[in-house]
């Protein structure tokens, strides 16, 4: 409120502040003037900043080249055969064996009987051509046995097995027939009788064996058929 706001423009009354009437007179007191608008704010634009500087293009570096590895080739390591092979491998040549050692007992006491006896030549003939076969059986039941294989083995197991069994029981009903002696033919003479069931003995104990062998090479023969099942 200036000066002369502070009296009544009516009566001239000093008036207090603050008030909107005259206190004499009741005339209305004019208000104060409203102070001046303040000037409108005078919107700066921003200021952008300064553009970052374009980097030059920086090439990508080579890939480093990737170190080179020698392989070395491996070799096949033989693998072992497995367990049920290995034992009709085992069982078949023990069979094999066991009909060579077979087929020279069997021989043995013909070769003695004949330098003693002088039976005929052809009868000894015959005797060594079947040893010799019996022999190359027991042989080639070995080779089959080795490498797995035991079909041929298996049919000769069979020939020579049968032969062997047919000529054992022929010796056991001689050695049987000399004991007995229902004759009389070696009463007179003991060392002859002894002498030929030694001969009979000694073959009929090669043709066990070859029966034995010839048994467990056709069992060989059986389980190698199921192996390659």
């Amino acid at each position: 409120m200036t000066d002369a706001d502070k009296f009544c423009q009516q009566c001239g009354t000093k008036l207090r502040e603050a008030v909107r009437f005259c206190e004499s007179c009741g005339a209305a007191v004019a208000a104060p003037p409203a102070p001046p608008p303040a000037p409108p704010a005078i919107a700066v634009p921003p200021v952008p900043p300064p553009p970052a500087p374009i980097a030059a293009p920086v090439a990508p570096a080579p890939p480093a080249p990737a170190a080179s590895v020698a392989v070395m080739p491996t070799a096949a390591v033989p693998t072992a055969p497995s367990r049920p092979v290995a034992a009709r491998s085992g069982c078949g040549m023990f069979a094999g064996w066991v009909i060579v050692i077979g087929a020279i007992f069997w021989m043995l006491p013909e070769i003695v009987r004949y330098s003693t006896v002088h039976f005929a030549q052809p009868e000894l003939l015959a005797d060594i051509i079947v040893t010799a076969l019996c022999f190359a059986a027991g042989c080639a039941v070995i080779g089959g046995a080795g490498r797995n294989k035991l079909l041929f083995a298996g049919i000769l197991a069979l020939l020579f097995g049968t032969l062997s069994v047919l000529d054992l029981l022929g010796r056991a009903s001689n050695i049987n027939f000399v004991l007995e002696d229902p004759l009389g033919t070696f009463k007179d003479a003991p060392a002859q009788k002894v002498t030929i069931i030694a001969f009979a003995a000694g073959s009929l104990f090669g043709d066990f064996l070859i029966a034995i062998g010839s048994l467990l090479t056709i069992f060989a023969w059986i389980g190698s058929g199921r192996g390659k099942r």
